[in-house]
């Protein structure tokens, strides 16, 4: 599905979707921090990130390169919560 959209709209258009979903997930996110509302919303605007990020992904082909270094980060930041527990005691 993504490859599809992405082909039919192209790379540069969607890649201006992203800034534009980018900055609305930021203003839903700013909305809820201030507000406490628009849980609704943020979730609305992360889905649509999320969307557009797959399409990118996907023209790129880079499925495996994105899977592997979402693993690596959360990994780093595991190692790093272990650190703050270790200087803690």
């Amino acid at each position: 599905m993504a490859i599809r959209i992405i082909k039919h709209f192209g790379l540069k258009p969607q890649l201006l979707k992203l800034i534009e979903e980018c900055f609305e997930l930021i203003i839903a996110i700013l909305r809820y921090l201030i507000t406490g509302k628009g849980y609704a919303n943020l979730l609305e605007e992360m889905a649509d990130v999320q969307l557009v990020s797959d399409q990118i992904i996907a023209h790129f082909n880079e499925s495996e390169y994105i899977y592997n270094m979402k693993h690596y980060k959360k990994e780093r930041t595991l190692k790093y919560i272990e650190s703050l527990k270790k200087q803690k005691t």
